[in-house]
Order: structure tokens, then C-alpha cells, then sequence
């Protein structure tokens, strides 16, 4: 369903995504802060915790990936510039700031990983779509090609990246992170939200019913 608030939509189950992601990832910090430092924890606590950080995280980069061209932008130079610019004032500014107070409450840097991640996964694929926009015919083919070749490309370059570098620019979970927002993006791209919105899935005894969702 689609609600207006200030005058934009908004996806009310990509909001229940979100929430429900957000939870889950403060679940899995308090989880984690109930253990002892080195200890070998076992139970169903540790059992919670490893479920929650196995895809917690990756759903946070899916939704961002759904949500970057639900409107179809046409990926101009222009344009491109005032998405950098946008993504720099929502993730590196509170990124810096947040920084900042850690320094001057316990006096060591730490800018957060996941915006600094976020950030740059939005760079390259900006990038990538300006290329793909301005060389390559407008298809779904070349939309999923391109991601493929992307996300091959920043795993090889993990692999063969300097050190201090790669941990400068979190490169691993770059490389890690990008093929879920990139799936995120195909996911809308090719329509698969229609299926998914459109019929219930349950699954009992090991069987698959559809259940069609009543129209009102």
C-alpha cells in the first residue's frame, strides 16, 4: 500500500521492512553486549544472534537498492551529481558528526561503516548506471549484466587491493555488500515486488499454498 505524508509517497511495506530491520539490528547489538568479551557462549540466545546478523544487514542494503530508481531517472550527469549530493548530506555528514562526538566523548575516530559502505556502494552505482545509460541499449539484459560485471569487478579488486587501503575504504564489505543492493535494484527493475505484493506464501508441512490476497 502507498500513503502520502508531506506530500510524498510512501511504500508502507518498505517502511515495515525498514522498522523491522532496525529492530533486528539493535536485537542483534544487545544480544552481542550480554556476553563476555572472548567468552564461547552457546544457547539459544547465541542461536538468535547469529540468525539476526546473518541477514539483518543485507536487507538494509536490498531496501536501499529497491528504493534508488523506483521512478525510472534517466542517469545523466546532472543528475547523478544531485544524488551524490543528496546521499553525502544524509549519510557522510551524520557519519562526520557522529565522529566528531565519539572524539571529543572518548578521544578515538570512528566513522560509522555502514554509512561510509552505503555511500560508496551509491558512488559506483551511479557510476555504473551513467555508463550503462549513455553506451550500452536500454533492456533488462544490459540492467542485470552490467550489475553482474560490477559486482564481479569489486570482488576482484578486494582480492588484489592494498591493505591500508582497502580497510580506508572498508573494500571487503564493499565488495560484500553491493551485490544486495544491486539484487535490491534488479528486484524492482524486473517487477518481482508485483508477485511478492500481490499473493501470500505459507508454507506448512511442507507444502507451498498461494493464497490470493482478497481486492477490495
Amino acid at each position: 500500500m502507498e500513503r502520502v505524508i508531506n506530500d510524498k509517497p510512501r511504500l508502507e511495506y518498505i517502511d515495515c521492512l525498514k522498522g523491522f530491520a532496525i529492530f533486528l539490528m539493535v536485537m542483534g547489538h544487545f544480544l552481542s553486549w550480554t556476553f563476555a568479551e572472548g567468552s564461547n557462549a552457546t544457547g539459544p540466545a547465541v542461536f538468535v544472534r547469529t540468525l539476526i546478523y546473518s541477514f539483518h544487514m543485507p536487507l538494509f542494503f536490498f531496501l536501499s537498492g529497491y528504493l534508488v530508481d523506483k521512478k525510472n531517472r534517466e542517469w545523466t550527469i546532472s543528475y547523478c551529481f544531485k544524488l551524490a549530493k543528496k546521499r553525502f548530506v544524509s549519510l557522510v555528514i551524520p557519519g562526520l558528526s557522529f565522529m566528531a562526538l565519539l572524539y571529543f566523548r572518548r578521544n578515538f575516530w570512528y566513522f560509522e561503516w555502514f554509512l561510509e559502505v552505503l555511500f560508496e556502494i551509491y558512488i559506483i552505482f551511479m557510476f555504473v548506471q551513467f555508463v550503462r545509460y549513455r553506451y550500452l541499449p536500454k533492456s533488462l539484459f544490459f540492467d542485470i549484466a552490467v550489475q553482474i560485471v560490477a559486482a564481479a569487478v569489486l570482488l576482484v579488486f578486494e582480492r588484489n587491493c592494498p591493505s591500508m587501503f582497502a580497510k580506508f575504504f572498508s573494500i571487503t564489505r564493499l565488495a560484500h555488500f553491493y551485490p544486495y543492493f544491486a539484487f535490491g535494484f534488479l528486484f524492482c527493475k524486473m517487477g518481482l515486488n508485483d508477485c511478492v505484493l500481490k499473493k501470500n506464501f505459507v508454507i506448512t508441512n511442507f507444502h507451498l499454498f498461494t493464497i490470493e490476497r482478497k481486492q477490495p
